[in-house]
């Protein structure tokens, strides 16, 4: 191609861009992406509880119990050295408890205490006569104003100090406990079976699998929604007859061209805008809504996948879909260029729409088996093809299963087809966009290209 190609480009680019922000619908459709963002980290945290035993616990539990001087605990093992003071120290919430000293059965001393209050609970700390170990029994009566989730809760809360308070008894640390409680596994594989062992070692949990599928989603949304806009610009021109005019002091290609990036721009400004709203909810949620819980993406999103969640790599993944739109927009253009009338828009875009489509359904198959069997062939495939690769890399990317390796071969195939695009496209867009009727077929365009090759070839033997 030559420099002249995109003559106008600049203009073109200024125009549609300037165009697209002013438009209604894509202030709408940004703030309503905006607040997705934005409430997607408190609504998740919400829905985990927000946080352990915190605050919300607190006020939970308080609230059904009515208050916590209702709760009295009872010491039944004298062999042991435990002392039920701590457990008031623990917590704030927990320094009104009564702890009861009698050496009474529990069945008197629950008698005597609801003779007192009537929504008393009395918690008792046993010998387990079956384990050898600890056991916690809680007394209360149904008919008191106590609820059955109080009760639970309370439970938990005081099982889980117990845990606490046992390591404290032995002077273990939080780190320690990490690193003993975490799971050992054997695996004994054959020097035959090597590489189907590693195929079936590389299967994504359900975790990575729904950040890969919602990463796919999402790709695959902007991808074709910026494509479109761009074919149906294409047409809307081409039928109002305004590309003639416009032909006059802007190249075919740059009319074209300058709608993609105008697109792309635009989309690369909106995924940005989500990328650091999402950020600051997420500090905002794990900061003051649930401060004493780790952070929210640690419980929807695998360990792998949260250390691969880096700057770097969400940059990598933005510059892969602004290719994956420069190469649908460059198809969608030149489909759209091939309709003469808005009527016609999806009839000329039959084409377009089944690449896409299958494309698509390629990277949902890869992605599926990427959760039952591995990384296969054909998964390896959809990471090279450049119209799925587009859509199935950057999860990968954010789960940690792309190498460097297959990165760089995808992106250096991304990039060779987008110049082959760029190189086939010209040769019949200038003749497209100007011919009228009905709406050319492939066959036709392919036909166009012949000729123009041809007669490049026979220029330069002219100039010879």
């Amino acid at each position: 191609m030559k420099k002249s190609e995109f003559r106008g480009f600049s203009q073109v680019f200024k125009f549609t861009l300037i165009q697209t922000v002013r438009q209604k619908s894509y202030y709408i459709t940004l703030i309503i992406m905006l607040l997705f963002s934005a409430l997607a980290f408190p609504v998740m945290s919400l829905l985990n509880g927000g946080g352990d035993s915190g605050d919300s616990s607190e006020n939970m539990i308080e609230e059904a119990l009515v208050s916590y001087d209702n709760v009295y605990f009872v010491n039944n093992i004298t062999s042991d050295k435990i002392s039920l003071e701590s457990l008031k120290k623990s917590h704030e919430y927990y320094s009104d408890i009564k702890i009861v000293d009698s050496n009474e059965d529990v069945e008197t001393l629950c008698k005597k205490i609801r003779k007192e209050n009537e929504d008393a609970v009395v918690v008792s700390l046993e010998s387990n006569q079956q384990t050898g170990g600890y056991l916690f029994k809680l007394y209360y009566d149904p008919a008191s104003k106590v609820s059955d989730a109080a009760i639970n809760n309370l439970a938990s809360d005081v099982g889980s100090w117990f845990e606490d308070y046992k390591l404290e008894l032995q002077g273990i640390d939080e780190d320690t406990v990490s690193k003993i409680s975490k799971g050992i596994s054997v695996e004994v594989n054959d020097y035959e079976n090597y590489e189907a062992d590693k195929e079936s070692a590389s299967v994504i949990s359900a975790t990575d699998y729904n950040l890969v599928y919602a990463v796919l989603m999402v790709f695959y949304m902007i991808i074709i929604l910026a494509a479109s806009l761009v074919a149906n610009k294409v047409v809307e021109e081409k039928s109002n007859r305004i590309v003639e005019y416009l032909m006059t002091t802007v190249r075919p290609m740059a009319l074209m061209l300058g709608k993609i990036i105008a697109m792309l721009v635009d989309s690369v400004m909106e995924v940005v805008a989500i990328i650091a709203v999402g950020a600051i909810s997420n500090y905002i949620t794990n900061t003051f809504i649930s401060p004493v819980s780790s952070d929210i993406l640690a419980n929807v999103i695998s360990e792998n996948a949260l250390e691969s969640i880096q700057p770097l790599n969400i940059l990598l993944c933005v510059l892969i879909m602004a290719v994956g739109i420069v190469i649908y927009g460059l198809i969608a253009g030149l489909f759209g260029a091939s309709v003469s009338r808005t009527e016609d828009t999806q009839q000329g875009l039959k084409t377009f729409s089944i690449l896409i489509l299958l494309a698509f359904f390629a990277a949902i198959a890869s992605q599926t088996m990427m959760s039952t069997v591995g990384i296969n062939g054909f998964v390896k495939f959809t990471m090279y093809f450049p119209f799925t690769s587009v859509m199935v890399l950057p999860g990968l990317i954010l789960i940690g299963k792309a190498t460097v390796v297959d990165i760089i071969i995808s992106v250096v195939i991304m990039v060779v087809t987008t110049l082959i695009l760029l190189w086939a496209i010209s040769l019949v867009y200038e003749t497209v966009i100007v011919m009228n009727g009905n709406p050319i077929k492939f066959g036709k365009m392919i036909e166009i290209a012949k000729n123009s090759i041809s007669k490049g070839k026979g220029a330069k033997i002219n100039e010879k």
